[in-house]
């Protein structure tokens, strides 16, 4: 059979590499530590001679001890019982695939990277403009200068900011601050004819902040979804990680239904356990970025290793 060795810098990146190459059954046959990481053998499953099937191949005692210990880190750690068995079944099949043994917290990095889609999609794509809603408190102004801060990295855009809760004690200023770090333009308005002119004026996105809302019911959006519809924006729903997650999954369907079908979840730091992470992303709620600081100069979030990486597993 026709072997393929590479190198990479741990187990979990091999993974990847092999993956990539051969396909998703593909086998892995042995594995050494290298100098500058791990040295991977590793085969074709319709190249491969090896004559068992998942339904007769056997996990070792270390597979089954690792599992354990993985269950176990993520009963302590908030999951479901519902989540953990999910979880459980995953690593068996993982295990009986590629055989591999990973520590627990590669293993974890590798559970959430492939059991959940965080790469959902480009919150510019086809949309120009990009209006945000959520709660009070959400940190929608911060949210919307990372945005921006996100025009200028990937897009290589200049971004204009615009506020439209003048209203609100801070906000102005705390905008104002922002887009001179930036170095981009920022106007407050809450007139939408303003908004249309600008926007004629610009030709970069145009990213909008909105009032707080407090109540979230089908009503309390109808001004957003007409705000929407005239300037042919995105909508993004923005709220805080720590919500009730009934509360939390109630305001992302309505604001969803109002047209805010995407959704970045803020302040993950004031999380002290992935169970609540998990959770989140089980439920199948459209999640485009993740925020885990107030500082601007912290990039948006969308991949599972920079999600968890504040998590101290060990």
């Amino acid at each position: 059979m026709d072997i393929v060795k590479l190198v990479a810098k741990d187990m979990l990146a091999a993974l990847k590499q092999v993956r990539q190459l051969l396909g998703e059954d593909a086998l892995i046959l042995e594995s050494r530590e290298v100098e500058g990481g791990v040295e991977v053998s590793a085969s074709a499953p319709e190249d491969s001679a090896r004559p068992q099937q998942h339904s007769t191949a056997k996990l070792s005692e270390q597979h089954y001890a690792k599992i354990h210990d993985i269950k176990t880190f993520l009963q302590n750690q908030g999951v479901s019982p519902h989540g953990v068995e999910k979880v459980e079944a995953f690593l068996k099949e993982t295990m009986l695939q590629n055989g591999a043994d990973l520590p627990v917290a590669e293993y974890i990095r590798f559970i959430f990277e492939q059991m959940f889609n965080t790469n959902t999609q480009n919150i510019f794509e086809n949309h120009r403009c990009v209006v945000l809603s959520g709660p009070t408190g959400a940190g929608k102004s911060v949210t919307i200068a990372k945005l921006g801060l996100l025009s200028l990295m990937q897009l290589k855009q200049t971004p204009l900011l615009i506020t439209m809760d003048s209203g609100k004690a801070g906000a102005v200023t705390q905008l104002t601050t922002y887009a001179g770090h930036l170095n981009v333009p920022f106007v407050p308005t809450d007139s939408l004819n303003a908004i249309k002119a600008l926007m004629a004026e610009h030709e970069g996105p145009v990213l909008i902040d909105t009032p707080g809302l407090t109540s979230f019911k089908s009503i309390d959006f109808e001004p957003r979804t007409k705000l929407l519809q005239e300037l042919n924006a995105k909508g993004v729903f923005v709220a805080p990680a720590g919500t009730d997650m009934y509360e939390l999954k109630h305001m992302m369907h309505n604001a969803a239904q109002a047209g805010f079908d995407t959704s970045i979840i803020t302040k993950i730091d004031t999380i002290s356990r992935l169970g609540y992470l998990f959770e989140l992303l089980a439920s199948g709620m459209q999640v485009s970025y993740f925020a885990n600081s107030p500082s601007i100069g912290q990039p948006l979030l969308n991949s599972a290793q920079d999600i968890i990486k504040s998590f101290e597993m060990g």
